[in-house]
């Protein structure tokens, strides 16, 4: 079980976690409630700590099935005798359940233009044409250069998606050297 409120979830999926709730102890009769809110959605849950300050939240893939992929704020509050005290907010990413669309392309938006652009850079080389004027219509192409500064930019983009997944997943970074002393 993770021990913070995750980063991101799959709708369709069983998700648990515990949290700490520093002063908002069990002992002093504390509710808890979790609002999550983003342009498109909203949902709430309530939980009650198991042991002194910690929460274990547990959401069944029946719930998270109804939650719209997207970005959501979440909020904790402590609640007692009708008073609400704010615990602390954070950011959680809701991806599609993805046994449940149909197919679809699955690439980010930085794949996508890379190969995009790689493609238009391949062509290029075959064509010299820069520029064609047809009945006053005038089309100018990108310049190879021009491409692949556009392309690099992408690469960027991609390179700290990929770094964002493996910190997700318990790697520091694709930069990750391990040493090990025998």
């Amino acid at each position: 079980m993770a021990s913070l409120e995750p980063r991101t979830i799959y709708a369709g999926t069983r998700v648990e976690w515990t949290s700490n709730l520093g002063d908002y102890t069990l002992g002093n009769g504390y509710g808890y409630t979790y609002d999550f809110r983003s342009a498109a959605d909203a949902f709430r849950f309530s939980g009650s700590p198991t042991a002194g300050n910690t929460l274990e939240i547990t959401l069944l893939a029946a719930t998270t099935a109804a939650y719209t992929a997207d970005t959501y704020n979440w909020y904790l509050f402590a609640t007692l005798a009708g008073e609400r005290y704010f615990v602390r907010t954070g950011i959680m990413v809701v991806k599609p359940d993805i046994v449940a669309v149909s197919a679809s392309d699955q690439r980010t938006d930085a794949q996508i233009n890379m190969e995009a652009i790689m493609v238009l850079i391949k062509g290029e080389s075959s064509q010299n044409v820069a520029a064609y004027s047809i009945s006053g219509r005038n089309i100018t192409k990108e310049s190879k250069e021009s491409l692949r500064r556009e392309w690099r930019a992408w690469k960027n983009i991609w390179d700290a998606e990929q770094d964002q997944i493996n910190r997700e997943m318990g790697c520091d970074s694709r930069y990750l050297i391990k040493v090990h002393q025998y």
